[in-house]
């Protein structure tokens, strides 16, 4: 499990839970990825969407890694497969994929994007897809109404991908990872 954008960790939370309520916890690890200082400022070169300008302003997306530290703690969930991957996706998406999840491959089945920014969402597109298995999932909880989408999209026509999104409520969504294919990272170094 890998949740991009934590903001207080309930979602890593209670996906700890479940995997631990199923047995699972000493065999899986969770991925918990956030800057821990709010969004980052949209000013990457070559800006792709306007709307990603101004999150950098929200003081509320400002958790520290602290708070959901505590979070784990509360329900007895903080172990040694929790992992804090603290950073902006652009610059902690790449070590992630290469040296935390290591060379021998392993798989996430379930990714949870929180990102909300357009750029947010493509740095772990380009960076994860590819370390989810068929049969896995991508929950996105900023489907409606936000540049994630967008990128979403995108990625999906660059890659020839058509999966079925499934709304889940007024902002959110998921698909169903159903074959593998080889990202075109070069697209995301332009």
């Amino acid at each position: 499990f890998v949740e991009t954008g934590v903001w207080r960790g309930g979602s890593s939370v209670f996906a700890r839970a479940v995997l631990r309520a199923y047995g699972e916890a000493d065999d899986r690890k969770s991925y918990v990825c956030d800057s821990f200082k709010g969004l980052p400022p949209g000013d990457r070169d070559g800006l792709k969407d306007q709307r990603d300008m101004g999150w950098d302003g929200m003081p509320y997306l400002e958790v520290s890694d602290k708070i959901v530290v505590d979070a784990f703690r509360k329900y007895s969930l903080l172990d040694s497969n929790v992992v804090f991957v603290k950073g902006y996706f652009a610059d902690s998406m790449a070590p992630l994929a290469d040296e935390v999840m290591g060379p021998e491959g392993r798989k996430l089945s379930v990714m949870r994007l929180d990102g909300d920014m357009y750029q947010s969402t493509v740095d772990v597109l380009y960076r994860l897809y590819d370390r989810l298995s068929v049969g896995g999932y991508v929950i996105i909880d900023d489907w409606f109404g936000f540049p994630a989408q967008d990128a979403c999209r995108e990625f999906f026509e660059a890659h020839g991908i058509n999966p079925e999104i499934v709304r889940i409520d007024r902002l959110s969504a998921y698909w169903r990872k159903v074959e593998d294919i080889e990202v075109q990272k070069w697209r995301y170094d332009q």
